[in-house]
């Protein structure tokens, strides 16, 4: 076993790996919610990217009274070079990337650790909630699809509804040498850097797993986060990230990888183009001026025609409409029916 709250040193089954920029009024509540739990295998590792603010003062405070937790220090670099230096240095069974402005559940790392040792599987797949601005919480929307209900690890093409969850790092617990056989990297760009990450880990995964409990929060709209700050051409880096995981896809099946099934290719065609409108019509609009907004429609089409398998058939109701008029490059009716279902919903 891997270490109660009695252990003075257990052996480290999970390396949580935290990048931190500029992030003085939260990195302390998310060291608290990891340092107070009572499962003590772990070990974290702060990555401070140059921050300017008093992130790195609380950081090395915390570490002086926290043996578990190293600090390391590095310029500007970005969320995905930060992980990769956080990795890097990681001695534990498993990783767990976790932002230094969202939180962790209490008592998850125990049921995480639980389920670790009994199916020891590649990649953990654990739910989610968001955390608004005013501090309401809710289950996030991909958390009501994780009705998997098994004892047993399972591949994507077994499961490929998977895909649907959200295609970040940190609602995956991922074993390090599963990771380091992959030869897993982020991006130096950001954001979206962690898309291309998620979806090699579900693709190369022989054993994938799911535990059904909000073990995450995370903070919605943040001032300062790298989502709300990005400009807008920094969105349409997403488009990238999933033509990476388009082109996975094809070196598998080229080796006729029986992973890549037909129900795989249509998961992530439509979790690609689920994804591109939440980005350009979701609650926060991150892509909000006139000619970027259609720019990125018309990046959607064009992805949406290379990439649509065969015998793709459109889903009904609002949802089908829109993918119908992405299909047709409509752009004047798809601003259409989305304003007037916003308004429908305001």
């Amino acid at each position: 076993m891997y270490g109660s709250v009695n252990d003075e040193h257990p052996p480290i089954l999970i390396s949580i790996i935290i990048p931190v920029f500029n992030l003085e009024g939260y990195v302390g509540e998310c060291l608290e919610s990891i340092t107070r739990q009572a499962f003590r295998g772990i070990e974290i590792v702060a990555i401070d990217g140059g921050s300017s603010d008093a992130s790195r003062q609380i950081m090395e405070n915390w570490r002086q009274r926290e043996p578990r937790l190293s600090v390391l220090h590095a310029d500007r670099i970005g969320p995905g070079l930060a992980r990769n230096i956080g990795y890097a240095a990681a001695r534990g069974e498993y990783i767990w990337f976790v932002d230094g402005d969202d939180t962790i559940v209490a008592g998850c790392l125990d049921a995480i650790a639980e389920r670790l040792e009994g199916t020891h599987p590649d990649v953990l797949l654990i739910g989610c909630q968001a955390v608004h601005p005013d501090g309401r919480s809710e289950s996030s929307v991909e958390y009501d699809l994780m009705g998997i209900d098994t004892t047993e690890c399972f591949t994507l093409d077994e499961q490929p509804s998977v895909l649907h969850l959200t295609m970040t790092c940190w609602n995956k617990i991922i074993r390090r040498d599963f990771f380091d056989s992959i030869d897993a990297q982020f991006a130096s760009d950001w954001p979206h850097e962690d898309v291309p990450v998620s979806g090699l880990l579900l693709l190369r995964a022989a054993k994938l797993d799911v535990l059904n409990r909000i073990c995450y929060s995370y903070r919605l709209n943040r001032s300062g986060s790298a989502l709300a700050t990005s400009a807008a051409f920094g969105h349409f880096r997403i488009f990238n990230s999933y033509e990476i995981i388009m082109g996975l896809v094809e070196a598998q099946a080229a080796v006729a990888d029986p992973v890549v099934t037909s129900a795989v290719r249509h998961s992530l065609f439509e979790r690609a183009i689920w994804h591109y409108m939440m980005i350009l019509d979701g609650r926060f609009r991150w892509v909000a001026s006139r000619s970027e907004h259609r720019k990125f429609f018309e990046r959607m089409h064009s992805y949406f025609v290379r990439h649509v398998p065969p015998g793709y058939h459109h889903s009904g109701g609002f949802r089908g409409l829109r993918l119908r008029l992405i299909e047709r490059n409509a752009y004047v009716s798809y601003l259409i029916l989305s304003s007037v279902h916003g308004k429908a919903r305001g």
